[in-house]
């Protein structure tokens, strides 16, 4: 459980080494829908509501300029999913960071990518609450990623966006269906200008001015691809109220630095759930153990601010395995670099937190480390 606020304590030890311009304070309300991923998925009986305050801040850090003057974002919310008897209520605290995409004038659009930790109040007991079968543990991860539209008017920016809201445990507990809702957000933020010293601006514009600054603080390879290797051990529960079990994860590919805060990741992977083959071999029921193995191919994409990545890939299983529920295997997560990857894009060392689905539906989650050559 322990794993939920790992994610916090990365954000905290993200680099910026320059000088705030500017924080601002947003209250947004959203409409969206619970998704039935389940036959026996409980009654959705009206839309979603979401209520939400956010505080964010813009920074003249590396890891902002770097990403086109990205900024981060500490989003509290207040949600329901649409049948507050049996899913109850979300509490959730998320930070995020938004990448612009297109700024004109007034009018910007950006993209958000968030993963934090949230409060269900209700979930799955086999006597007060039978008929939840998609959440078994109060404390779940938190995952959104979205579009917002906004236009600045002096002060203040009205905003619309639309949103991927996802909440899992990563099946460290079962069951664990979890959450999906697309949300259709509005909302007002208001911007609080930051007065910088001159002697810092005038550092800050010197530095940007010189092109040698940019040529020999971030080096750029020959060969932009570079071999890497990933272990992973995660945890997962097969059966409600059942025990913990490992899951076994390697990987190894190549990834492709296109740009300093940039990575596409190209990959083979072998993994053992540990969970399922405990599950089949108590109910005698294991006819050949190599349908327990799972091989796959897959393409990944990782954001990077400062020590912080955000990382997501989508693939496909090259076999059937024993309680498959999907080809297409998916994974979110945040990878740490206790070195700044745009110095040091050779021979670096990361480790992570992720979450592992079946397209969506959560598998389990797991500790990551990897060393790229």
């Amino acid at each position: 459980m322990l794993f939920r606020f790992i994610p916090f304590l990365l954000f905290l030890l993200t680099n910026s080494i320059a000088f705030a311009q500017t924080n601002s304070l947003a209250m947004s309300y959203g409409i969206g829908y619970t998704i039935p991923n389940h036959p026996a998925f409980p009654e959705i009986k009206s839309p979603s509501n979401s209520m939400e305050l956010s505080w964010s801040h813009k920074s003249n850090g590396f890891w902002s300029t770097l990403n086109g003057a990205a900024v981060f974002n500490l989003n509290a919310a207040f949600q329901n999913f649409g049948n507050n008897t049996v899913l109850g209520y979300a509490l959730a605290l998320t930070p995020s960071m938004s990448l612009p995409i297109l700024k004109k004038r007034q009018f910007s659009m950006q993209l958000q990518l968030g993963w934090g930790a949230a409060w269900i109040t209700k979930k799955f007991d086999s006597f007060s609450n039978p008929d939840n079968i998609v959440i078994g543990t109060n404390l779940n991860a938190s995952v959104s990623a979205g579009l917002e539209f906004a236009y600045k008017i002096k002060s203040l920016e009205p905003f619309l966006g639309l949103r991927v809201q996802h909440y899992s445990n990563g099946n460290a507990m079962s069951p664990n269906l979890g959450i999906n809702m697309p949300i259709l957000q509005t909302g007002l933020r208001l911007l609080i200008e930051r007065k910088i010293k001159a002697y810092d601006l005038m550092r800050w514009d010197n530095k940007m001015k010189d092109s040698t600054f940019v040529k020999y603080e971030f080096p750029k390879l020959k060969i932009p691809f570079r071999p890497f290797l990933q272990l992973g051990l995660g945890i997962s529960a097969n059966i409600q109220r059942g025990p913990f079990f490992p899951v076994y994860n390697l990987n190894a590919g190549a990834q492709w630095l296109y740009r300093p805060s940039k990575t596409l990741w190209a990959g083979v992977e072998y993994s053992f759930n540990s969970a399922v083959y405990e599950f089949y071999q108590n109910n005698g029921s294991i006819s050949d153990p190599r349908k327990f193995n799972r091989f796959a191919v897959w393409l990944g994409h990782e954001w990077i601010f400062g020590r912080v990545g955000f990382f997501a890939l989508g693939g496909l299983y090259l076999n059937r395995h024993a309680n498959q529920r999907s080809l297409f295997p998916t994974q979110t997560g945040i990878n740490f670099y206790p070195r700044i990857p745009y110095f040091k894009p050779r021979h670096q060392f990361w480790i992570g937190v992720h979450i592992r689905a079946y397209f969506g539906l959560a598998d389990y989650i797991m500790l990551q480390a990897g060393y790229r050559f």
